[in-house]
């Protein structure tokens, strides 16, 4: 298949040259290009940055019970993660039903001693408030040495049953998340990052691996602790928090602060800075789990709110028109066509004309405009343009009230 795509493309950038446009049907080679697209721009992701379907778990002994229980688990966190949802299995009862069969969807698994279990190791317990503070002892009390068991499901059989549950899928490229944290004990204030405070680091990463979420630490050199300190994060001066996170590529900013009193009990919040708006959620009790839980969850549930997708083939499609600009190369042209497939949201993707530098691509897509906007976004290459009309399908009826979307390829 990969060497009838090449020959494809090099056959359509030669037409191209000549000055042919793919809807002119004395052009087979474009004739069989829209049926590639047609075929093979279905659900699926091309480039995963995030591993969705990989859960690790601690476990006392390598028996087919303990391998049964911990599956059933690890695949509770995959429908985590991949929906965007915390309550994905009491939501969507199709799922629910699964969870027992678990290995049915488990491609492999595999035993190994972690000798650092405090900064690898993963909750095991995904679905309930108590389960996570559970998790979070164990991770504090972990063994020197800790008997771990890694499970890795099958994506595509994954993908196949949230969509026949109507459930969301939130593809593997993900904004990262910048994470400003100080702690203070006593009189002390501390930011937090994996050098300075690595327990305290450690439980962020824990909620985030749960969740899927690609998190930041800051580097706090000089030049940044010169213009930012911990009391301006304490005093939530977002203004400098923000200026400080420019100079960071990310995709979401979450600031918090926490504080034990003598009773013990710890009190924080956190603000999340997105989509040039913020939140803030605040904090108290005993666990600090708990506290990066709710930090990591509030930007997974707006973030998943923007580019979760339901595949749910009962949804009506819509089409859209995407015109892209800065094609020079077949180059260009095949990492154009794979960022489109990427993007679980377009069932289908075809081919309309190439003009110049110009390509016109149809897309069948399972949501609205705006949100395939948010998923193009992640990817850096694609600068979107002022929207144009739609051009006009000289073989199908042009939609009412349709529009499209336009961008100018920037090579990365």
């Amino acid at each position: 298949m990969t060497i009838l795509l090449k020959h494809l493309f090099e056959y359509l950038y030669s037409l191209r040259m000549r000055g042919y446009s793919l809807i002119d049907s004395r052009s087979n080679g474009a004739a069989l290009l829209l049926v590639f697209f047609s075929i093979h721009s279905s659900f699926s992701v091309a480039a995963e940055f995030i591993d969705l379907y990989s859960v690790k778990l601690a476990v006392d002994s390598e028996t087919k019970q303990q391998r049964l229980v911990a599956s059933r688990k690890a695949l509770e966190t995959v429908f985590v993660r991949v929906t965007g949802d915390n309550d994905a299995v009491k939501k969507y009862p199709l799922l629910a039903e699964n969870i027992a069969a678990a290995d049915q969807l488990l491609a492999r698994y595999s035993y190994y001693k972690d000798s650092k279990p405090s900064v690898h190791y993963e909750t095991n317990q995904v679905m309930t408030k108590n389960a996570r503070i559970t998790a979070g002892r164990m991770l504090e009390h972990a063994q020197s040495s800790q008997l771990m068991i890694e499970f890795s499901f099958k994506p595509e059989a994954v993908k196949q049953l949230l969509m026949s549950a109507s459930a969301p899928f939130w593809q593997a490229s993900r904004p990262e998340v910048l994470i400003w944290l100080v702690v203070q004990e006593g009189a002390e204030r501390t930011i937090v990052n994996s050098e300075l405070s690595p327990s305290h680091f450690g439980r962020l990463e824990v909620a985030a691996r749960r969740r899927g979420i690609p998190v930041a630490q800051p580097l706090l050199d000089l030049e940044e602790l010169s213009k930012l300190n911990e009391n301006d994060i304490w005093a939530s001066s977002m203004d400098k928090i923000i200026a400080s996170s420019d100079r960071y590529s990310h995709g979401a900013v979450l600031t918090g602060k926490i504080s034990r009193r003598t009773s013990g009990q710890w009190y924080g919040q956190w603000t999340l800075s997105y989509q040039n708006s913020e939140q803030v959620e605040f904090f108290s009790g005993s666990d600090l789990f708990e506290f990066s839980h709710l930090g990591i969850d509030l930007v997974a549930d707006k973030m998943a709110n923007d580019y979760a997708v339901v595949t749910s083939e009962k949804r009506p499609n819509n089409e859209w028109m995407i015109h892209v600009d800065g094609i020079h190369s077949l180059q260009d042209f095949t990492q154009l066509s794979q960022s489109l497939r990427a993007v679980p949201a377009l069932k289908s993707i075809r081919l309309h004309s190439v003009d110049q530098s110009s390509c016109y691509f149809y897309v069948d897509a399972v949501v609205q405009l705006q949100k395939i906007k948010a998923l193009l976004a992640l990817n850096g290459s694609l600068e979107l343009q002022l929207p144009k009309d739609l051009i006009p399908n000289i073989e199908v009826e042009p939609l009412i009230d349709t529009t499209s979307l336009h961008y100018i390829w920037r090579q990365r």
